[in-house]
């Protein structure tokens, strides 16, 4: 808020000491994390090499737009699928198309394209019974797109058994996908209480770090600028846990969430 960034080296100081301060981190009021290359200029600037590693060491989607269309030219699937995946990490927006675009790229994997269906519908027409087989042979990510199905297809009853195997089998302290779409099967199903006993703890879960983090925020900020704390104390912060490789399963939770609080509201 103040625009300084302020640098701290808290390391023991060895012996013989070996300064190394050309690269920095800093967090500020937006709630984003930068690196910032501090290597000194040299005499003599390569301004390609310096606006090269400025654009490759940033989530600037434009390149991600531009390669994928490069690499979709050259029929290049590998690239094309990456830039795919990083513009619907970095451009929400945007997903309804680009998921249509990675659907027809993508018409060979079922778990994905069941998988876009369930927190996307209307979006490619996935088979259930390849994915039945997944996950008999214990597939955990079947057994939860099984259920996610059975809800699209107007069946929550039956997907209560599969999302139950697949909350089961995972691994613990992982984002509450399966307990959203218990709480959506209950819901479709007509059994509230049910609906809000799940919905309650994937909400504990996705909001375990807000207030230990607006509190974080607004301390830093208030020190230099008092207003601005108390602003920090009404925003809501990103969660810490975020990951933009895996921004789908982070989309499933807004998706999910968004759905079950208006069907328990009676919307």
């Amino acid at each position: 808020w103040d625009n300084t960034a302020k640098i701290w080296d808290a390391r023991p100081i060895p012996a013989t000491i070996d300064f190394d301060e050309h690269f920095h981190r800093t967090g500020s009021g937006d709630d984003r994390a930068k690196g910032w290359d501090a290597r000194p200029i040299p005499a003599t600037i390569d301004f390609d090499e310096h606006l090269s590693r400025l654009v490759f060491t940033r989530p600037n989607f434009w390149r991600h737009r531009e390669e994928f269309d490069k690499a979709t030219k050259d029929n290049n699937a590998f690239a094309a699928d990456f830039h795919l995946d990083r513009l619907l990490a970095y451009v929400p927006a945007e997903r309804p198309k680009l998921l249509v675009e990675r659907v027809k790229r993508k018409v060979a994997d079922p778990l994905l394209a069941a998988r876009t269906a369930v927190h996307s519908p209307g979006y490619g027409k996935p088979f259930l019974e390849p994915i039945v087989v997944l996950a008999l042979q214990g597939n955990r990510l079947a057994w939860r797109h099984v259920g996610g199905l059975l809800i699209r297809k107007g069946k929550p009853g039956e997907a209560i058994g599969p999302l139950t195997n697949a909350l089961n089998m995972r691994e613990a302290d992982k984002p509450p996908v399966e307990e959203l779409l218990l709480a959506l099967a209950y819901a479709d199903a007509k059994q509230p209480a049910e609906a809000a006993k799940w919905h309650a703890k994937a909400v504990a879960w996705l909001d375990k770090y807000e207030k230990p983090m607006q509190l974080a925020s607004a301390l830093g900020t208030a020190s230099s600028d008092p207003w601005a704390g108390l602003l920090e104390l009404v925003r809501k912060p990103t969660d810490p846990r975020y990951n933009s490789f895996d921004w789908e399963t982070w989309h499933e939770c807004d998706v999910f969430r968004a759905e079950v609080e208006r069907k328990l509201a009676g919307k």
